[in-house]
């Protein structure tokens, strides 16, 4: 039994033993696991820092970061090989200095830009230095091309220069022989000429006399001349004189009555006046009726003559009376003995010269050229004479409205357009004309309206 134990005890105590062997021995190998681990740990911190300046995690997933690990692994290389070789070439295309850094590069890059004129990128500045080259080559081989033909212009204008001086040479030596041989007959002539000179001299001398004769018979004949001219001026003058005490003129309202009331018949209203068959009455013939001469004469503000305080038309003629009837009356103002009455158009003693010019209503309110046509059909309907142009005899200018001159056409216009407007812009000028001529000569102008009142219309 004591031996049982014995060996009980003594396996029990390897045992003890074996397991604090253990224990230590795992004890010792967790501290040197942990240091491990902790020297890893730090490493793999400075891994992570060294690759986090080659690429952060950031950039890892990026589409283009993992093409260009594809490209590097495919070529057996690292990122930053493939990129630095990548870059080496990049900057020997552009620089020409393959140890160039992206930094400096872009330096040389921006300072080509800015000597360039511009910004934008490389491959902008590069194409419109290849266009500018395209177009001084283009403009170099145009420049080359002028030249040549201007060369080939001055080869052939030299050979003409020199064909024509050969020519001029060959002229000046026949000339000159020429003037040799009419230099011999100019020596042989020179007596002759000196004999008819003196010839000439006497012939000259008589003429001399003749002209002083001649001239002193003008002079006398101009003597006389002169004073035919101042009679026939002072007749000219009393004739413009009488001239002027018979025309009638606007300012003068004397001139402008045409007869006086005589009567008034009180049965059926009408009005007898002083101016029958004798005097070139017709029927139909209206009159302005005003109580006194002074009151027909023009308005200075508006231009225009006042209407009278009737209107007549006359509707019966005798030798020397008429008979007319009231056609427009002011109340409160009636005709009575002694009115005097006024019609532009008519005047007993002559017949009246009327130019008629510019647009005129013709009833429908439009201003037109064609209106002219009723303003000469009611001159001449009322013995007035109508004519074309502006002369001495004319006593009146009636003038409508200015012709409109249209905008100038288009130089690319149409003929006919153009035309048409050098008509209407002539006629615009022919109006302004007539008016210049008329106020210059003091010729009495009429328009529609002034025409219209003074006719009864």
């Amino acid at each position: 039994m004591a031996g049982g134990r014995t060996g009980v005890g003594v396996g029990l105590g390897v045992t003890v033993a074996l397991l604090s062997t253990a224990t230590l021995a795992l004890f010792v190998l967790t501290f040197i696991f942990l240091g491990q681990k902790q020297t890893a740990q730090r490493n793999l911190e400075q891994y992570k820092a060294e690759t986090n300046d080659l690429v952060r995690d950031s950039e890892r997933n990026r589409e283009e970061v993992r093409l260009l690990v594809e490209e590097a692994r495919k070529e057996g290389k690292s990122l930053v090989g493939a990129v630095r070789e990548g870059l080496a070439k990049v900057a020997e295309k552009v620089t020409g200095a393959s140890g160039d850094t992206t930094r400096s590069m872009l330096a040389k890059i921006e300072a080509a830009l800015a000597a360039g004129g511009g910004g934008g990128t490389l491959m902008t500045a590069l194409s419109d230095r290849d266009s500018r080259i395209s177009t001084l080559t283009r403009q170099l081989a145009d420049a080359e091309g002028a030249a040549a033909r201007a060369r080939e212009d001055l080869q052939t204008s030299t050979d003409k220069v020199r064909a024509l001086e050969a020519s001029h040479a060959a002229t000046v030596k026949a000339l000159q022989a020429d003037v040799d041989r009419y230099r011999s007959g100019i020596d042989a002539d020179s007596k002759d000429m000196q004999t008819k000179v003196r010839e000439m001299q006497a012939v000259i001398e008589r003429i001399k006399r003749d002209a002083s004769d001649e001239k002193t018979e003008l002079n006398a004949r101009i003597t006389r001349l002169n004073e035919q001219l101042l009679i026939a001026q002072e007749k000219i003058k009393q004739l413009q004189r009488d001239r002027s005490s018979e025309s009638l003129r606007a300012g003068d309202e004397a001139a402008l009555v045409d007869g006086r009331v005589v009567s008034l018949e009180s049965g059926d209203g009408s009005v007898t006046i002083d101016r029958g068959r004798r005097d070139h009455v017709v029927l139909g013939m209206t009159f302005e009726v005003y109580g006194e001469a002074a009151a027909i004469r023009v308005d200075p503000k508006t231009g225009e003559y006042p209407r009278g305080k009737a209107s007549v038309e006359v509707i019966g003629v005798d030798e020397t009376t008429s008979r007319v009837r009231v056609t427009r009356s002011l109340r409160g103002n009636p005709i009575a003995r002694g009115d005097v009455l006024a019609n532009a158009l008519y005047d007993p003693n002559k017949k009246y010269v009327f130019l008629v010019f510019g647009n005129f209503d013709s009833g429908d309110g439009r201003l037109t050229p064609e209106g002219q046509g009723a303003v000469k059909a009611l001159i001449e309907e009322w013995g007035g004479k109508v004519t074309d142009a502006l002369t001495g005899d004319v006593d009146f200018l009636v003038l409508g409205s200015r012709p409109v001159l249209p905008p100038p056409p288009r130089p690319d216009a149409p003929i006919a357009m153009v035309e048409e407007y050098i008509r209407q812009r002539q006629l615009a000028e022919r109006y302004d004309e007539l008016l210049k001529q008329a106020t210059a000569t003091s010729i009495p102008v009429l328009n529609q309206n002034r025409l219209g009142t003074l006719t009864g219309k």
